[in-house]
């Protein structure tokens, strides 16, 4: 109730004071249409005495028919709110700051002077001068300390504030007729400090701002309107009107129920087609014993999309199959995979799933380095990609570069294994040798770029498990050999006879005419 009386003194006060005629007649009479508001002038007798500061401090008192002090703008720094009843038993109203700091930087709001406001003209700049910042003077010194507060928007920052950050907002449009829109403005100011800058809260006045209003179809007359601006299905932002009761609660969870919903919610199924997945954007998974998407994940998932794909999934605790898959030993934990398939545990552990810009800012940063991790990824394997392409360019398979040497559309993949450095180098200069020459199949050239062969070297000491996809024993006791492998089809050759050059360019040719036998792998080969 208090901050309601406070503003609308405070637009009353405007309004007389911009009327230079209004202002002539409330500093002679204490009333902007010239009539005297306060009766008497001595013991029991209403007056108003307006007094500033110290002992010493500047005040005008209204007595019958004048008025002492100084007029304007100066005049309205006395301006205060206090009634008491004085020693010589009349009723007096008297208002005293204790400073002039205060009721400075409170004009300045109104006249365009002094340390707030610089020169605007707006009654709720913010203390850096910007039009479009959040209230101070009056209503951060009086009615609130909090950190987050409703932000004066207008045509200048709409777009670069709302419209273009992907971020969800409560927004007021009013006017200083609107009625009830002071407190509504008070419920708002609590429902900014709840979604501690997650959801942001700002208001436009459209009396002000009629142009901002009339671009968005909004003109509040009797009433103000709230409206949630957020990013929808489609990937564009749209403004849904609130018709509701205006309480914290029920406007609070209006805003809740549209945040952004560009996380995909998967299951124990799922994780494995996740993890092979080849995708040119970085993924994030969140691992949560929340049965329903946590408000953070939404509200990340609006800030990136397009950027980054958002998935999460419900464990019951670090025991469950999918937390153990990622070793994970605590909840919430949020996972990063590149679009080479390295998966990387960004955070793990109680907390950052509540809400606050803080969280957000701190998940943010971590998602911002999983962006360049994975455009450095993506550089690479361009590069390599390049390599691959130059004739004679032999890489090691890994789990990083296997889709790309030997993934399931693949037809043939060449591998070269070796135990040893002197075995290494051997099938590596035979690969590289044969993938320079020009091959037939059935007596007539084979055409690499339409039916490609990939060649690759691979580790028998680091590899054992990839191995015994293909003989039960691993290979054991053969230090340089060929595997020939068909993703596609899941069989595999192997050359194990002598291994020159020639032995190697024969081998091959027999596997593109035919000639070679292929049994099928006894699994799927995983490379560890």
């Amino acid at each position: 109730m208090l901050v309601s009386v406070i503003f609308r003194r405070h637009f009353t006060t405007y309004e007389i004071l911009s009327d230079e005629e209004k202002r002539k007649n409330y500093d002679m009479y204490g009333d902007e249409q010239g009539n005297s508001r306060f009766e008497g002038g001595g013991p029991g007798y209403g007056s108003s005495h307006f007094n500033f500061g110290g002992p010493n401090s500047e005040h005008f008192t209204f007595r019958q028919g004048k008025s002492q002090g100084r007029s304007g703008r100066e005049s309205f720094q006395h301006f205060t709110s206090s009634f008491q009843e004085d020693s010589t038993g009349s009723n007096s109203f008297t208002f005293n700051f204790g400073g002039s700091s205060f009721m400075g930087d409170f004009a300045s709001n109104f006249f365009g002077s002094g340390k707030s406001g610089q020169g605007n003209g707006n009654p709720f700049a913010s203390s850096s001068g910007s039009q479009g910042g959040a209230k101070s003077g009056f209503w951060n010194n009086q009615a609130s300390q909090h950190s987050y507060q409703i932000q004066v928007l207008d045509a200048k920052n709409f777009k670069q504030k709302v419209t273009d950050q992907g971020l969800t907002w409560l927004l007021m449009f009013y006017s200083p007729l609107s009625k009830g829109y002071q407190e509504l403005e008070g419920t708002l100011d609590q429902i900014a400090n709840s979604f501690q800058g997650v959801v942001k809260v700002g208001s436009i006045n459209c009396q002000i701002q009629q142009k901002l209003c009339k671009d968005q179809n909004v003109w509040p007359q009797k009433t103000p309107k709230l409206y949630v601006y957020s990013i929808r299905s489609n990937g564009k932002g749209s403004m849904i009107e609130y018709t509701g009761e205006w309480n914290v609660k029920d406007v609070k969870n209006y805003c809740l129920d549209l945040l952004p919903r560009f996380s995909k919610r998967i299951d124990s199924n799922d994780i494995n087609d996740l993890l092979k997945a080849s995708h040119k954007l970085p993924r994030v998974l969140l691992l949560t014993t929340k049965k329903q998407t946590p408000a953070i994940w939404r509200v990340l998932s609006g800030l990136y999309y397009n950027r980054v794909l958002f998935y999460d999934v419900e464990v019951a605790d670090a025991s469950h199959p999918i937390a153990r898959k990622f070793a994970v030993k605590a909840l919430p934990a949020m996972i990063g995979i590149l679009s080479n398939g390295e998966v990387l545990v960004l955070a793990s552990g109680s907390g950052f799933e509540k809400l606050g810009s803080q969280k957000v800012e701190e998940l943010g940063k971590l998602i911002e380095n999983l962006k360049r991790r994975n455009l450095e990824v993506s550089d690479s394997k361009t590069n390599s990609q390049s390599n691959q392409g130059a004739k004679g360019y032999i890489s090691t398979l890994t789990k990083e570069n296997e889709d790309m040497l030997c993934g399931e559309d693949t037809p043939l993949c060449m591998f070269g294994v070796f135990r040893s450095s002197k075995g290494k180098e051997k099938v590596k200069t035979i690969l590289k040798a044969v993938s320079q020459k020009t091959l037939t199949r059935g007596g007539k050239q084979f055409d690499e770029v339409k039916d490609p062969i990939s060649y690759s070297i691979v580790d028998a000491a680091k590899q054992k498990a990839f191995l015994l996809a293909f003989d039960k024993a691993g290979f054991k006791g053969m230090d340089a050999f060929l595997v020939a492998y068909k993703p596609r089809k899941g069989r595999s050759a192997i050359h194990e006879g002598p291994l020159t050059i020639e032995h190697a360019e024969m081998f091959i040719s027999g596997v593109l005419n035919g000639d070679v036998q292929f049994t099928k792998v006894l699994r799927k080969p995983e490379l560890s």
